[in-house]
Formats: structure tokens, sequence, C-alpha cells
């Protein structure tokens, strides 16, 4: 839900000014207030049953962490809290109660179920851009190929970016060497806070680290015996 949140999807104002021929005094915002006020709340909401502590964080990678974190230690301790009616009260609104939208489109809170019904379990990948044209107000549009936007399983196989990619791989340098190198290739790279960010599959990660040490060792073996020979 956090990698949802993109400060880029907003619409340029002076394109919809133009367009509607009417001006708003709000400049439009740039994602839905659901989508906003759902992660809000479930993140704070899973941070008060994570064992870790700590304030919840906004960064997405940092967020499905914390989230991960939550849901570990509601499996660890779910045998004891199920024999508390008051946490099983409190378990059941945040995981499972629904809380339908009123006409108004206004929820009185929201669940892990409500967002689940909402969004999906899995994220969507930004679609292909098929074009960029002119807007009437001489800006460039971006087009998009809907059909071509395909789901990301992240379970048990995560995508990671920045620290946490370059953590995997030894280093920041580290994982820029590979990419020059073309070892490894992004899983995808969506902007986020208008900087395009590459997020790599774990598995990936892991397995082009195994390959490079076999590599360094099969050099570092050729280098001892080419020595021992010249002796």
């Amino acid at each position: 839900m956090r990698s949802l949140i993109d400060p880029t999807s907003a619409i340029v104002y002076e394109d919809r000014a133009r367009r509607t021929g009417s001006a708003s005094p709000e400049a439009p915002a740039p994602a839905s207030a659901d989508l906003i006020d759902a992660s809000e709340a479930l993140q704070k909401g899973l941070w008060r049953w994570s064992p870790s502590g700590g304030w919840p964080r906004s960064d997405a990678a940092e967020a499905f962490d914390d989230a991960e974190a939550a849901a570990a230690g509601i499996l660890a301790h779910l045998d004891e809290w199920l024999s508390d009616e008051d946490d099983v009260i409190s378990l059941h609104r945040l995981l499972l109660e629904r809380h339908p939208a009123d006409e108004d489109g206004v929820r009185v809170a929201w669940s892990v179920q409500d967002a689940l019904d909402k969004w999906g379990a899995e994220r969507r990948e930004q679609p292909a851009e098929e074009a960029v044209a002119p807007s009437r107000a001489l800006r460039p549009e971006r087009v998009f190929d809907e059909s071509t936007a395909s789901p990301i399983a992240e379970h048990g196989d995560r995508l990671l970016g920045g620290a946490q990619a370059a953590a995997v791989a030894g280093s920041l340098r580290t994982l820029q060497r590979w990419a020059k190198a073309g070892e490894i290739e992004p899983e995808t790279s969506p902007y986020v806070a208008g900087r395009k960010t590459p997020l790599y599959r774990e598995s990936a990660l892991l397995a082009t680290k195994e390959r490079m040490a076999a590599a360094k060792n099969v050099r570092d073996e050729g280098g001892r015996y080419a020595e021992a020979d010249a002796a």
C-alpha cells in the first residue's frame, strides 16, 4: 500500500484548469485519501502488536518490514492472546472486521480485511508507457497501456531497493558494479518520491552474490596454481 502512494501521480494543476475551464482553489491530491488513511491506520494498528517496538516508518520497504515483524509477533503470541477476550476483540477489529463505506464513501475505521477487499494482496507494477503526447497546456502527458500491468508476487521473495538491496549485495558499490556489468537487472523501477528507484528480487540478489563469490574463488585458485607452476 505504501508503494502505491506516488507523489508523481498528481494531476498537473494548470492542465486540469485548462481542460475544465475553471480553476479549483485546492491543488490536486497526489494519492487517494482512502489509500493514505488506510495505510496510516493499519500501520499504526499493527505497530501496537509489534514485538520490535519503535515508531512505525513511512518508507514503503521499511513499512513492509514493520508489518512483517508485527505479523510474526501476532503469530508467536496468538495462543496466549486468544485466551484473553479483550485481545481477541482488538485483533478482530484490526484484522478481520469489515467497515463498509457509507453513501459518501467514508469508513468509520480500516481493517486488514478492508484493505484486502479494496486493493488485493499483490502490488501491481506500472504499465508500460505507450507514448508521450503534448497536453492542452503544452506539457507532456504520459500514456500507458493498462493491459501490460501485472501483479508482483512478493510473499517470501521480497522486492528490495536502496539500503536493503545494498546490504544483501554487501555494499552499494558492489550492487552498482553488478548492475553496470549486467550481472543483475532490477525487477522493476518505480518512481518513489519522484525518483526512479530500481527494485531487485531478493532471490536474484542472493543468486548473483553466490555466483560472483564462486567466480572469485575460481580466479583466486587459478592465480595460486599459476604461481605454483611458475615456481
